[in-house]
């Protein structure tokens, strides 16, 4: 039986962004990919990658958690949070306390791919979480 695109898109987040699964990006990204991260142009697996791959060098102990998917044919909306304790891969704190950021996100399936996806986040504020203070 064949998963549902709200069911894949759960399974993208938990596996992408929890588990840090990159065979999941090249499996489920079709690697003629077009997105849009906070205006950001993100194409293909590889675009991904990089971009997962900055906010995880700011965050390294970031966890997201799905507070409700919503699909209508081959479209797929997801509201998420984002966690972290605010490290950097050395160690040092980023900033006191801990960041926590909300956004959406729209994805577009195509035979259990994804095909377009936009990203929607107050970016702003999370600059202003991992700033030093």
């Amino acid at each position: 039986m064949s998963q549902t695109n709200q069911e894949l898109a759960r399974r993208w987040f938990e596996e992408v962004w929890n588990q840090r699964r990159d065979q999941t990006v090249y499996e489920m990204l079709d690697p003629e990919c077009k997105g849009d991260s906070e205006g950001i142009p993100i194409n293909g697996p590889e675009g991904f990658l990089a971009m997962r791959n900055s906010l995880l060098e700011i965050m390294p102990d970031m966890k997201v958690t799905v507070k409700a998917v919503l699909g209508e044919k081959d479209e797929v909306a997801v509201h998420w949070r984002f966690q972290s304790a605010a490290q950097t891969k050395s160690g040092a704190p980023a900033r006191a306390g801990e960041i926590d950021f909300s956004g959406i996100s729209w994805l577009k399936f195509k035979e259990g791919r994804i095909i377009e996806g936009c990203d929607r986040w107050n970016r702003h504020a999370f600059l202003q979480q991992i700033q030093a203070s």
